[in-house]
C-alpha cells in the first residue's frame, strides 16, 4: 500500500487535503472522488495528488492556516 495526500476544494475557499491509503494513485484519487460526492462536493474535479514515502520517517504539514 501507498500513502498520498490529495489536494482538492472542500467546502470553503481556504484549501482542503485528505490523505489516503491504496495502491496507487489512480485508486486514490477514486477513493477520495467517493468520499467527495458523498460529502456533497464535486468529486470531478481537478486533484492534486502527491505520494508520501513512508522509507523515511518525517512530519508532513497538511495545512498551516497561511491562506
Amino acid at each position: 500500500m501507498k500513502l498520498f495526500k490529495i489536494y482538492f476544494n472542500g467546502h470553503w475557499p481556504v484549501g482542503a487535503v485528505a490523505v489516503v491509503l491504496a495502491q496507487g494513485a489512480g485508486t486514490a484519487r477514486k477513493y477520495l472522488r467517493d468520499e467527495l460526492e458523498k460529502a456533497g462536493l464535486d468529486r470531478d474535479q481537478d486533484l492534486q495528488v502527491e505520494e508520501i514515502d513512508m522509507r523515511e520517517a518525517g512530519a508532513h504539514i497538511l495545512l498551516d492556516g497561511d491562506y
